[in-house]
């Protein structure tokens, strides 16, 4: 019958594949490997994770992987240089990157994954930031780090002083930068 043909034909008809699509994006991705090492480390803690949290409770469980591993992998640049610390998070992260790659990785992904939610009519919110308290100062590298690949600024609060009015910015500001999503990131306690 005429729809018969009608539906082979479209199905002979090459779809070509654009520099922007999604999949030639997808084939990108699969050639940098350091990007999918990155990413595949990211699956395994993802799970490791889920097991750990899904043995200490009963009943649905809601986490998001992604913004652990990130707040992890920030942390992890401020580690010392060869220190214990940094290769005992670095194995909890399930990451095979050092350094640099690791971090220039994880701002690619983030990248894609901004240029994948405009191009796919999701929304995927992400808010990084680096809280920390009133005097504190950093190292202009690992600051241009933190900017370059998590888009993460500083912000100082008096956590000692006035840790309830710190905890309110910073859940403002995860309100905010969520469009309300997650309204009570701190708890009363939290700080």
């Amino acid at each position: 019958n005429g729809s018969e043909k009608d539906a082979g034909r479209r199905l002979s008809q090459p779809k070509l594949i654009g520099p922007d699509s999604q999949l030639s994006s997808t084939f990108d991705m699969l050639r940098d490997t350091k990007l999918m090492a990155l990413v595949q480390g990211n699956q395994h803690f993802s799970c490791d994770l889920y097991r750990q949290l899904a043995s200490q409770q009963e009943g649905n469980l809601a986490f998001s992987p992604h913004s652990i591993s990130t707040a992890l992998m920030m942390t992890l640049a401020g580690a010392g240089p060869e220190s214990k610390t940094k290769e005992q998070m670095r194995q909890v992260l399930r990451q095979t990157l050092f350094g640099e790659q690791l971090h220039e990785s994880a701002g690619k992904l983030r990248v894609r994954l901004q240029r994948s939610q405009n191009s796919n009519h999701t929304q995927l919110l992400s808010a990084n930031r680096l809280w920390c308290q009133q005097g504190t100062s950093f190292k202009a590298s690992f600051l241009e780090n933190m900017q370059r690949n998590y888009g993460a600024e500083p912000a100082q609060l008096d956590f000692v002083r006035q840790p309830q009015q710190a905890r309110q910015i910073i859940n403002a500001w995860v309100a905010w930068k969520t469009g309300d999503a997650v309204r009570q990131l701190l708890g009363p306690e939290a700080i």
